[in-house]
């Protein structure tokens, strides 16, 4: 996937994405990077401090917490879905980890570029934390708090 275009529409796709304009999701079309993991690889850990945001172009990953010595699984998670995505506006230390299920192409969006960016585009980060906001609430009501 080297091409722009190719990554504004996969972006187009995402849903903390799908609601921004063509210019937005080229800016973060520019910076987003292609990475590819082998099945079994960790992608990001619980604990260690996150600095990237991780949208799943193929294969699944799925998203581990290790809880008094036991693995908990949290999600599988497959095409245009995403993880990481707290490292974006915090430096807590990752909640969960994320494992390649199988071979994973990823795109990448680094903590720095993002915040370079949203200096130009400061309605994209509202964007995405009405997305947030509305996961949280999904999460809060499945769990019953």
């Amino acid at each position: 996937m080297e091409d722009l275009m190719e990554k504004v529409l996969t972006l187009k796709g995402v849903p903390i994405f799908s609601h921004l304009h063509f210019k937005e999701l080229l800016a973060i079309a520019s910076i987003a990077r292609e990475e590819t993991h082998a099945p079994g690889e960790r992608i990001i850990r619980q604990g260690e401090h996150g600095y990237s945001l991780y949208i799943i172009i193929a294969g699944e990953v799925r998203i581990v917490s290790q809880a008094g010595g036991e693995v908990v699984p949290l999600a599988t998670l497959g095409e245009n879905d995403y993880f990481g995505e707290m490292a974006l506006f915090d430096d807590a230390p990752r909640s969960a980890s994320a494992i390649a299920e199988e071979v994973v192409k990823v795109l990448r969006i680094d903590k720095r570029e993002f915040r370079d960016m949203l200096r130009e585009y400061p309605a994209v980060s509202i964007m995405m934390c009405e997305v947030f906001c509305r996961r949280l609430r999904t999460t809060i009501e499945r769990v019953g708090v």
